[in-house]
């Protein structure tokens, strides 16, 4: 599960160009290999059994459209059998700390799903 990520880094201007490239250099082909939205797109699941994703997102975030472009990997990630998305947009939310702690509890329950 996740809150607000950066999830197509390779697309992402400032943020994710900037820490792909401090992090691995100009190779751009590289960057694919942990871009999350490149890697919703080649995903195959272990033995056939589809990945449930819970992805949550403020729709007052500024930097929504520009750098986490959350909903790249979302599209990328409904377009592959393998996974299973849980979108859900927070109206009036940004990525920071109140919006996290408000629906923390949301994630654990979704992972504890998975893992109990």
């Amino acid at each position: 599960s996740t809150q607000s990520t950066g999830s197509s880094g390779i697309n992402a201007e400032y943020g994710g160009m900037k820490a792909f490239t401090n992090y691995l250099g100009t190779d751009q082909d590289l960057w694919s290999q942990w871009d999350a939205t490149e890697l919703a797109k080649q995903f195959n699941p272990p033995e056939g059994k589809p990945v449930n994703i819970l992805v949550c997102q403020g729709d007052s975030d500024k930097f929504l459209e520009k750098e986490l472009l959350t909903q790249n990997f979302v599209d990328a990630a409904k377009a592959n059998p393998g996974l299973n998305v849980d979108y859900r947009v927070r109206e009036g939310y940004d990525h920071f700390y109140p919006y996290i702690a408000t629906f923390l509890e949301e994630h654990f329950d979704f992972v504890a799903k998975f893992i109990c």
